[in-house]
């Protein structure tokens, strides 16, 4: 049996790795592609995204557009990482499919509350904006998922200590600080 997901992403060169990753894999079942604003504003993300399951020809699965930035306080994006674009400026077309109507949140939410309780698992590899929203909105998703597997946080030391944000924390947790915190 294929594993349910919802990918709770911010489609920058590491996302849009993860996403030809898990288009790829046959044991999980991609139930939808949820985007926040992080590596680069929302927009990019969601576009981003939407490319890269073009690329994979993997249109079929829905990208829902959430949460602009954090819960409280302001973004903070990535562009001198990732690229202007988000994904290293290689100048990909733009996608022609559009995203899904509904807002990532909302979707969260009806996929764990109605649709599949007990099953979904939760791929979160970028800020938890949307993740920490629908435990805010409704606290039972946090017992009625399978798991939430989460990109972040930091181990062993680097040049520059352990985070890859400051010497204590790694970019996703610290962009989103209150909501990596309401979302453990």
């Amino acid at each position: 049996m294929r594993k349910k997901v919802i990918l709770d992403m911010d489609p920058g060169i590491d996302d849009a790795i993860a996403i030809l990753l898990a288009c790829r894999s046959p044991e999980l079942e991609i139930l939808g592609i949820t985007t926040v604003g992080g590596n680069v504003p929302l927009e990019l993300t969601t576009k981003n995204a939407l490319r890269m399951l073009e690329f994979v020809g993997a249109e079929n699965i829905p990208v829902y557009a959430g949460m602009r930035g954090p819960i409280f306080g302001e973004l903070r994006t990535a562009e001198f990482v990732h690229g202007q674009d988000g994904i290293g400026d290689v100048n990909l077309p733009e996608p022609s499919k559009k995203p899904a109507k509904g807002h990532a949140v909302d979707f969260i939410r009806k996929e764990v509350m109605e649709k599949n309780p007990g099953e979904i698992s939760i791929v979160a590899t970028g800020p938890l904006s949307n993740v920490a929203m629908a435990l805010l909105l409704e606290p039972e998703i946090a017992r009625r998922l399978s798991s939430i597997v989460i990109m972040g946080g930091a181990y062993a030391t680097t040049p520059w200590g352990y985070g890859n944000e400051s010497p204590r924390a790694e970019f996703n947790y610290r962009n989103r600080s209150f909501s990596s915190k309401n979302s453990l």
